[in-house]
């Protein structure tokens, strides 16, 4: 408000000032005993004879507005108002920087639950569970529904095998956020290591929804599909994310594992058909339909699924090489 005021005030003494100036010279002329027709001349600029006088007035009269000196003086007076005030009137924004909780240039808030979620995750990689717990519980004081606290404090449940509490935890997550693609992910892997393949298929596609490209996200859901013996949907997943090759071969992996070897056999076949160069597909094709109960070594890798067995959380699938 008080730089409105200001910029108000010079703008009515902007305008001012210049009539101001007129009326100082037409007293100044009347003071000195000038008659009207010699202060008309004197305007005019033309000389003093009466006839003379008469006729610049007149012109003066006619003449466009925009001639007079005093219309000039205040037009200029208005356009140094206008951009006194419009330089007033522009304020910039104040911009705050983002505050960095784990910043050395600020004192700690211990209050803080991203503080206290990375402060979980140092202790329990520094092998002190019993103290990342406590930092859990003090993040998910200050803020019951925080995610990364949810998600790491499940995590930390899921690798000491308590899979119960973890899956409370990742209930909470999604409940909470349910628009998060890896709460759903790490609810779905949770439900299918504790055998509700079922169960853990719908928060598995409702990730790969979210993020379609994300391979980790097909892989787990291609998993379980193939342990339910759904197959060619499996097989879609997987193409979705990999070449084709690839994804023939990832699934041949998976089948193997749950015992089709007849299928496993087909698939390992079509990687190898498309891809010549895939060594290790045509070796494994090879042997599984040369054996009936064929061993494959325990050296081999899948080319980007996910181990089946443990945790999995947000983090990018194991590559094989060919």
């Amino acid at each position: 408000m008080r730089k409105d005021s200001l910029a108000a005030t010079a703008l009515a003494a902007l305008l001012l000032l210049p009539g101001c100036a007129w009326i100082s010279k037409s007293s100044s002329s009347a003071s000195s005993g000038m008659t009207p027709d010699q202060a008309a001349a004197m305007l005019s600029g033309l000389g003093s004879t009466p006839h003379n006088s008469q006729r610049s007035l007149w012109q003066k009269m006619t003449s466009p507005v925009t001639e007079s000196a005093v219309v000039q003086q205040v037009s200029g007076g208005l356009q140094q108002g206008a951009g006194k005030i419009g330089s007033l009137l522009a304020l910039q924004p104040q911009r705050k920087p983002a505050v960095d909780p784990l910043s050395l240039a600020r004192k700690p808030d211990p209050s803080d639950p991203k503080l206290q979620t990375s402060l979980a995750v140092i202790a329990e990689n520094g092998g002190r569970p019993q103290q990342a717990i406590e930092h859990l519980e003090k993040a998910l004081a200050q803020d019951p529904h925080h995610l990364p606290a949810l998600l790491a404090y499940g995590h930390l449940l899921d690798r000491q095998g308590r899979l119960t509490e973890a899956l409370d935890k990742y209930r909470r997550a999604v409940q909470h956020h349910p628009r998060s693609p890896q709460a759903l992910n790490d609810l779905g892997l949770c439900l299918a290591r504790q055998g509700q393949l079922r169960e853990a298929l719908q928060p598995l596609e409702r990730a790969v929804a979210l993020q379609p490209r994300k391979a980790l996200y097909r892989n787990n859901t291609a998993t379980v599909l193939a342990e339910l013996g759904r197959a060619d949907q499996a097989l879609a997943h997987l193409q979705a994310v990999h070449p084709l090759p690839v994804a023939h071969y990832n699934l041949g992996t998976l089948l193997h594992r749950r015992g089709a070897l007849p299928e496993a056999a087909h698939h390992f076949a079509q990687a190898a058909a498309l891809d010549p160069s895939f060594t290790a597909a045509r070796q494994l094709a090879s042997r599984l339909s040369g054996q009936l109960h064929p061993s494959i070594p325990a050296s081999y890798t899948p080319v980007g699924l996910p181990a089946t067995r443990g945790p999995a959380h947000g983090s990018t699938p194991v590559a094989g090489t060919r």
